[in-house]
């Protein structure tokens, strides 16, 4: 199959004779080879070829024949009648003025096409994807006739180029001498039946919800086979074939129809194309691109089964090949986001492009100046050409100049592209929950950071709001009224648009709504942006309501109590002011000296959970086994301390103070209102919960004699026997019933038992923490964000040296190098001691030891003197201060002291 550049038609040719399944070769009528010479004799002359665009390939490209080319008119219907359709078939002016007009939803980008009901065939304007909306009898004809052709195979492609390389004399041109080659992939990956036919497991069944039947092994060999040839044709032709699928997709895109899209997307050149180090051509990297963008459209507006079913198959994949497909979309993320950052730039520096000519182009720098795009570059690295984003990298980027351009709302509310490939990604997202493959953080996309988050923030929060109070309009019209005053007042801000109609469209993508690619540290500053947000409108009205009441009311929640009783007086303290806990928090210890900056708080926090979790007040059981925390049975009388508990974890995380508690996964899951697993409690009790999971795996489980109750102990030791269900002692589990008694099982232990201490629990976390902001976190992230990372190795001490800020002294003071001496001594646990007497906590923040401030005071009272005096630590401002100590052991005297005997604000 090859152009004629005359008639710029698609010619086929005869491609080598074929080897069937079982490896001879046969000339029987229903042969692969007479197929293909049938095919190739009736329509050799068919426009059945993919159509590519002049840029990629440098030849005319053909117009169907039914096309209407009166494009003048074209232009003036679709601005009357239609909206971003173009008619392909029949021509516009063969419809009638007053037939009815329907719509759909474009399967590859997701606009709303109007469109006369009469039509066979139209375009999508705003992605170029044609839509077969009625299948006429030449079409069916000639999927009929493709059909009959034998389907792709390792084997079939392996004896063709063995064929080819036997046939064809060796000094053909290498081009011409895998023609035949080129034919083949050129065919099948053009056309979706044929290539849904392919590489399947058993051709004895069909794709379902545990398997879409494809063997991705044999796949993989086939391309990488492909890629070995001496010659790229092919595997450009395979591109531009694949391309021409899908910008003609099939009417019905459901789980029978979908494999044909698995083959193209493990294509490694569509990796490699988005790769910022490739040297692959620019036709290469635009036929790939255009593929790319089509693929993850298609998958983004799946079908609800379609969709439940791809997350089945790629929860199942290797870790390894599941990574591949996390990274290949963050990949085209992160190129449409260094695209949105390069307009920033040339438009401050006075170069005007139109967003709409990059967004198709991934070659689009190859237009821009050079000289201006090395002066982009030396002033931000960050449009140079990127590779993959750190994907363990949790923080936001340090140490950015607050000044820093950001891409705003505007440029990106009404992105396809971002839309559909973060939709995408929440399918992996979705996929990684069931069995953990990667880290939550391995899905982060580091160059969110360049976006403007609190605006983006404030956008979603707005369009979660009004959707709300649409839903309740009827009842309610007071507040759809505010957020229609608002949205007018604000309308850049929240990107909102005024259509020709004269209505208002919404923002219709933000990365709030995808909060899986936002990294820990970001999310970390929108909590912090909405929280100080929280308390400054708290203390104003504290303010205001001052002068209205005459009385005077604090802007802070001023929390004073004996730290012999912290317990009772913060509970009367909270219970007294309900409404001052979203202030911000300032503590006293009664007759203790010290001005709250930030120390005294931390000493609150630490002192105040280690006497709740004492074991002694019975309100949490530690697991003997886990060593970890969950609320203890039959605790009696203690729903105001578990109000408490709950209120202090809030303000934890409201303050941005980690607290030192051991809580098992599952109360971060239930905190969060998602459901306890079978996992959580595998977690918290490892014995019970892999004798479970081995329960499910057994068969014949009726020897077993289990029956549907459990016998558990109270904090009080007393042994108590509950039925799981009615009747529950008299029913035995049975193969048929065994996954309804493990969730019975422990959903009886992590829910049911405990539900009035997490009720308690949870009403008290939500009275400081019931804002939106807390729900862009994972309950993983959550646990990092109250209790810091815990990692219980060494600390790097070149990573705290380099981040460690230095007054009066420096690195290469005697006294800081005998102290950086001092601490590479320590064991680890004398290292999370040393870190509590500096910060207040012995655990890191959540975001790692890269984002901690430490900084190294030296204090010299008089020059040539030496001191006597301990160190001092400001917790405050993770302040250590030393003194000129005369030697090194005296040094380590001091310290040892200091940090091993310390308690509070004085000394033991």
């Amino acid at each position: 199959m090859s152009y004629n550049t005359k008639t710029s038609k698609l010619q086929l040719t005869e491609p080598p004779k074929p080897i069937c399944e079982t490896g001879i070769a046969t000339d029987s009528q229903h042969s692969p080879k007479t197929l293909w010479r049938r095919f190739t004799t009736k329509y050799s002359n068919a426009n059945v070829s993919p159509q590519i665009s002049q840029q990629q390939q440098n030849i005319p490209q053909s117009t169907p024949q039914k096309r209407y080319r009166n494009r003048d008119m074209i232009r003036n219907k679709l601005q009357s009648n239609y909206k971003v359709v173009e008619i392909i078939d029949p021509p516009i002016n063969e419809i009638s003025k007053n037939v009815e007009i329907i719509s759909k939803n474009c399967k590859c980008c997701g606009i709303l096409l109007e469109y006369p009901i009469s039509v066979n065939q139209i375009k999508c304007l705003k992605c170029h994807t044609y839509h077969q909306i009625k299948l006429t009898n030449e079409y069916i004809h000639r999927q009929e006739s493709i059909m009959k052709l034998p389907p792709l195979s390792y084997h079939f492609l392996k004896e063709t180029i063995k064929s080819c390389e036997r046939e064809i004399s060796n000094d053909a041109n290498i081009n011409k001498k895998f023609l035949p080659v080129e034919n083949m992939v050129s065919m099948c990956f053009s056309n979706h039946c044929l290539l849904n036919r392919s590489f399947i497991v058993d051709k004895t069944k069909k794709p379902s919800y545990n398997t879409p039947n494809l063997n991705f092994n044999e796949i993989k060999r086939f391309y990488a086979l492909l890629d070995e040839l001496p010659s790229k044709k092919p595997m450009f032709k395979l591109l531009v074939g694949a391309l021409h699928a899908l910008r003609h997709p099939p009417s019905v895109l459901d789980t029978l129809n979908f494999n044909w899209m698995l083959i193209i997307l493990e294509c490694p050149l569509l990796y490699r194309s988005l790769n910022g180090k490739n040297n692959l051509s620019a036709q290469f990297r635009g036929v790939s691109y255009d593929i790319i963008k089509r693929i993850f459209g298609f998958i983004a507006y799946l079908d609800p089964v379609t969709t439940q079913n791809l997350c089945h198959w790629w929860s199942r994949l290797p870790t390894k090949e599941f990574q591949k497909k996390v990274d290949i979309m963050n990949l085209y993320i992160t190129f449409h986001l260094n695209r949105l950052y390069t307009h920033i730039l040339l438009d401050k520096r006075g170069t005007n492009i139109p967003i709409y000519k990059t967004a198709e182009n991934i070659n689009y720098k190859d237009h821009i100046d050079v000289g201006l795009f090395e002066a982009m570059n030396n002033e931000h690295s960050l449009v140079n050409d990127l590779g993959l984003p750190l994907p363990g990298l949790q923080t936001s980027i340090k140490n950015k100049n607050k000044s820093q351009l950001k891409i705003t709302i505007t440029l990106y509310s009404e992105d396809w592209h971002l839309m559909t490939a973060s939709k995408s990604m929440s399918y992996l997202f979705t996929a990684n929950k069931k069995h953990r493959k990667i880290s939550d953080s391995s899905f982060y996309n580091n160059l969110v950071d360049f976006v403007n988050v609190t605006q983006d923030f404030d956008v979603w929060q707005f369009n979660v709001n009004i959707n709300k109070h649409e839903n309740l309009s009827a009842d309610n019209p007071e507040k759809l009224t505010k957020d229609m005053l608002v949205m007018q007042s604000k309308q850049t801000y929240l990107g909102v648009n005024l259509t020709e109609g004269g209505l208002y469209s919404r923002a219709q993508f933000t990365f709030c709504s995808f909060p899986f690619l936002i990294s820990l540290g970001t999310k970390i500053s929108i909590l912090e942006h909405d929280a100080k947000r929280t308390m400054g409108r708290n203390a104003e009205l504290a303010f205001i309501s001052s002068f209205a009441d005459r009385k005077l009311m604090d802007v802070h929640f001023n929390m004073r109590v004996r730290r012999s009783h912290i317990t009772i007086d913060s509970l009367r303290k909270i219970q007294s002011h309900p409404n001052d806990v979203k202030k911000s928090l300032k503590v006293e210890f009664v007759d203790e000296p010290g001005i709250d900056a930030g120390g005294l708080k931390k000493e609150w926090f630490l002192l105040l959970t280690k006497e709740l979790f004492d074991p002694s007040r019975g309100l949490f059981n530690f697991s003997s086994e886990s060593g970890l925390a969950y609320f203890s049975i039959n605790s009696i009388a203690q729903d105001e301390l578990y109000f408490l508990v709950g209120v202090v974890v809030g303000m934890a995380i409201y303050n941005s103070t980690i607290l030192d508690v051991k809580f098992c996964h599952a109360l971060y899951n239930k905190m969060m209102g998602k459901n306890a697993t079978l996992d959580d409690f595998i977690q918290l009790e490892p014995t019970t919960g892999v004798s479970l999971k081995k329960l499910l795996k057994m068969q014949n489980v009726e020897s077993l004699y289990i029956y549907f109750n459990v016998t558990y102990k109270d904090m009080f030791g007393e042994v108590h026997q509950k039925d799981l269900i009615k009747n529950g002692s008299n029913i035995l589990v049975t193969d048929d019933n065994k996954y309804d008694y493990v969730f019975k099982y422990y959903n009886f232990f992590l829910n049911d038992l405990v539900a009035d201490q997490f009720g308690q629990f949870l009403s008290g976390f939500k009275l400081v923490m019931g804002s939106n902001a807390l729900s862009l976190f994972t309950p993983d992230e959550i646990q990092l964000l109250l209790v810091g990372d815990n990692n219980e190795k060494s600390i790097d001490i070149d990573i705290l040296k380099s981040i460690t800020v230095y007054t009066n002294c420096s690195n290469d003071d005697t006294q800081v190098r005998w102290f950086w001496e001092y601490f590479g001594n320590l064991q680890i646990s004398g290292q999370r001691k040393l870190l509590r007497f500096v910060t207040g906590s012995d655990r890191l923040p959540a975001t790692g030891l890269l984002n901690l401030n430490f900084k190294i005071t030296k204090i010299n009272y008089e020059e040539n003197t030496f001191s006597d005096r301990l160190p001092i630590s400001h917790t405050c401002f993770n302040e250590l201060c030393l003194f000129n100590w005369e030697n090194k052991e005296k040094l380590y005297r001091k310290m040892d002291t200091a940090i091993y005997e310390s308690n509070g604000f004085e000394l033991k």
